[in-house]
């Protein structure tokens, strides 16, 4: 018969050896990448209205998010992706919001530490990121880049 710490030892190993299998299971995170968001699509779907969008650095002049007091959009794989404003969240220059959420993924606009808002005309520029997490909360796209908040 075994002794009473050797048999909690062997259900401490056994129990880590199950958490380390279930976790290789799992394996890593798929990460996505948006797409921008054409003129095509943006008059087809009417995406249109005040706040800002999401242009990353170096990936053109595309906006890869758009994010109005209603509803944000992202295209992903094609398709064109609507999130609600959390209305809890930062608000942005122009009526937008920082963070939106919707169909499996949640959308967070994030202005970079000491970088001071620009004026463009109507147009107020910044510095900052966009975060995409899916539904378990798991990052599965960032880039930084620059927001562009206007009136439509």
């Amino acid at each position: 018969m075994p002794k009473p710490a050797l048999a909690l030892s062997l259900s401490a190993a056994v129990l880590a050896l199950a958490g380390c299998t279930k976790g290789a299971e799992q394996g890593p995170t798929p990460q996505v990448t948006p797409e921008a968001i054409l003129f095509p699509d943006i008059t087809d779907g009417k995406l249109y209205g005040s706040g800002c969008n999401f242009v990353p650095s170096d990936e053109g002049m595309g906006a890869y998010a758009l994010a109005l007091d209603k509803h944000a959009w992202i295209k992903l794989a094609g398709k064109i992706v609507t999130l609600d404003p959390d209305t809890t969240s930062a608000p942005m220059p122009k009526k937008g919001w920082s963070r939106y959420t919707g169909e499996g993924y949640t959308l967070t606009l994030g202005r970079a530490a000491g970088s001071a808002d620009k004026q463009a005309g109507v147009v107020d520029m910044l510095k900052g990121s966009l975060t995409l997490a899916d539904a378990k909360g798991q990052v599965v796209y960032k880039a930084s880049g620059d927001i562009q908040c206007k009136p439509m």
